[in-house]
């Protein structure tokens, strides 16, 4: 019964959190959790979003750190929720639907706003300041 209940879990979800996007509609994804196995290719427009880092956070702007974050704007929305065949421990995996994603890739990839991108890598959850999106992709891969 409560591996039914973890594959319903998701669907309920998505039912309860879809607004006016009809449920059936929005694509399902899964986190990645101790394997690299769940990466999964996605497509949107790049948006470069400035926002400032330490000492201050935007409270002293004159000696603050000047960051980019690489937001990938979706068509839709996505769902992205726990594998319910891996065993999950701690927190930060909670399920989230999202129509932007934050990007985590390599330093040695180049993006360029307003540009329209497929990237490859797995997905997680915001954890810090930095995160400026509740859903990240760690990119390991630009087509």
């Amino acid at each position: 019964m409560s591996k039914l209940k973890i594959y319903l879990l998701p669907l309920l979800f998505i039912i309860l959190s879809g607004k006016n996007q009809n449920p059936q509609s929005i694509p399902l994804f899964y986190f990645d959790h101790k394997e690299p196995k769940n990466t999964h290719i996605i497509e949107g427009r790049i948006k470069m979003e400035k926002y400032y880092g330490p000492p201050g956070y935007g409270e002293t702007p004159e000696i603050d750190q000047k960051r980019t974050a690489i937001i990938l704007v979706l068509k839709s929305k996505i769902c992205v929720v726990r594998d319910p065949m891996l065993n999950y421990t701690g927190t930060g995996f909670d399920d989230i639907i999202a129509d932007e994603i934050h990007l985590a890739p390599s330093s040695d990839m180049k993006f360029t706003e307003g540009g329209i991108v497929k990237v490859q890598g797995s997905f997680y959850s915001a954890y810090s300041g930095y995160h400026k999106r509740k859903l990240l992709m760690s990119v390991s891969k630009k087509h």
